[in-house]
């Protein structure tokens, strides 16, 4: 009819429209909840292991800074697992004077360890001032290896399951150790040998 509004009526859902739904949701629902679970757990790796690596990076920055800053005395010593030790340097993390720095591997947990103190002998048990220094640990290794060449130091970490990192510090001479002059040998003085006496010749 003309002149009045025609009201059209809308249809609702129906019954089974709204159970469809619910369930759509509920399998939706769960698989977000697992994604953005799993998104986290990459996160939080990620994370863990861009600390992991910037503490490694930070590790072999300090073993550069300790041996080029040193003043060239430093000892090697060959085993399982190479120490090395520089005698004074300049480099300190804990503002000592000119410390004594080793780089050793623990025997047990293979876990590598910076030690900075006064006065440092290795191996360790033989120093002097034992109370006087300072241990890091840092992480575990299943190679270190340290070696001149020429006037550099070449040295080798491996981690493992992990690719080995090395790098070079050049100019670190490896010092020279001082040969003990050899002692002279004395001749030992022949015996005299006693002359046989002369017979008189109114004797016979």
């Amino acid at each position: 009819m003309s002149g009045f509004w025609t009201v059209e009526m809308r249809r609702g859902f129906t019954l089974l429209e709204v159970l469809i739904a619910v369930i759509l949701m509920g399998l939706i629902i769960p698989a977000l909840f697992k994604a953005t679970e799993l998104l986290r757990r990459s996160n939080v790796q990620m994370q863990d292991h861009l600390k992991e690596v910037e503490k490694e990076n930070r590790a072999y920055k300090v073993f550069f800074k300790d041996f080029a800053a040193s003043d060239g005395n430093i000892t090697l010593h060959r085993d399982d697992f190479d120490a090395i030790c520089a005698l004074k340097t300049e480099h300190s993390l804990y503002n000592l004077v000119q410390p004594s720095v080793c780089w050793v591997v623990l025997r047990q947990s293979h876990m590598l360890v910076r030690i900075e103190g006064e006065g440092l002998r290795y191996p360790l048990n033989q120093t002097s001032r034992q109370e006087n220094f300072y241990a890091d640990a840092l992480f575990p290794v299943s190679a270190f290896r340290v070696e001149y060449r020429k006037s550099n130091l070449f040295v080798f970490i491996e981690k493992k399951n992990k690719a080995p990192v090395t790098f070079v510090i050049q100019g670190v001479y490896k010092p020279f150790e001082k040969k003990q002059p050899a002692k002279k040998r004395r001749k030992k003085a022949k015996p005299a040998v006693p002359s046989s006496p002369k017979v008189p010749a109114s004797a016979t």
